[in-house]
């Protein structure tokens, strides 16, 4: 039995993955599995691409795709652990909108990387 999770996610967001970033649509997998520990970001993006192609996401990604996916995971949202760390510190208020707030600088950031890519492409 399938219940279809992972297409209910990627298929709205691949214009934000596709799109702005860039990235292939499955992508938005790793970077929400980065939100549960930053360190599985890579591993899940290894499972879904990489076992593929024979390891190596080279074939996959290309060096740009893999720089712009490692800026938004550098500067997405905190993992859990440092969300319940905030939290406790300064409230859910403030966790929740530096939370938002991490979420936009790393979307705004890739975008702009993505961007500058195509364009020093196109020279």
């Amino acid at each position: 039995m399938t219940y279809d999770v992972l297409d209910a996610l990627v298929e709205p967001l691949a214009p934000l993955t596709e799109g702005l970033l860039g990235l292939p649509p499955a992508i938005i997998v790793a970077l929400i599995f980065g939100v549960l520990r930053k360190e599985m970001a890579l591993q899940i993006l290894f499972v879904i691409f990489a076992l593929g192609a024979g390891g190596d996401l080279g074939t996959v990604l290309s060096p740009q795709q893999m720089f712009v996916f490692a800026l938004v995971m550098a500067t997405y949202m905190p993992c859990l652990g440092v969300l319940a760390a905030l939290i406790k510190e300064f409230g859910l208020r403030s966790s929740v909108l530096i939370s938002v707030a991490s979420i936009a600088m790393a979307v705004a950031l890739g975008t702009v990387a993505n961007y500058l890519f195509q364009l020093f492409a196109l020279l």
